[in-house]
């Protein structure tokens, strides 16, 4: 018999909207390992990285993360490092990272995260 392992799941969201010529946070939601980290930069836009808090992503586990942008809106969007995502047991769950990116008219939206490896 196989043990089941303590696994745990993270969520993300954050909307952002016009506010003049300026991008500014509507809505931000960070639950479970996942956390957002704002740069300060000179200019419009606005800059976030996605920060898995364990480090990685293993059989059975879940980040779901949801990004909108408001009509008129600048945002970039990274991670922090690359994702290791760790090979599961024959009768594990699969990890799953699912996210959802809505773009407004006249919005721009540039989702770069970093690469991923499979251990």
């Amino acid at each position: 018999m196989i043990t089941p392992l303590q696994r745990a799941g993270g969520r993300f969201g954050l909307d952002v909207r016009a506010e003049g010529s300026l991008t500014r946070m509507a809505h931000l939601e960070q639950a479970g390992r996942c956390r957002l980290l704002f740069s300060r930069i000179a200019g419009q836009g606005m800059e976030a990285a996605i920060v898995n808090m364990s480090g990685s992503v293993a059989a059975g586990e879940r980040i779901e993360g949801h990004l909108a942008c408001g009509e008129g809106t600048d945002l970039l969007v990274t991670s922090q490092a690359a994702e290791r995502i760790y090979r599961a047991r024959p009768d594990d769950a699969p990890a799953e990272i699912a996210v959802s990116c809505h773009v407004a008219a006249n919005a721009r939206l540039e989702w770069l995260p970093h690469g991923t490896i499979f251990l």
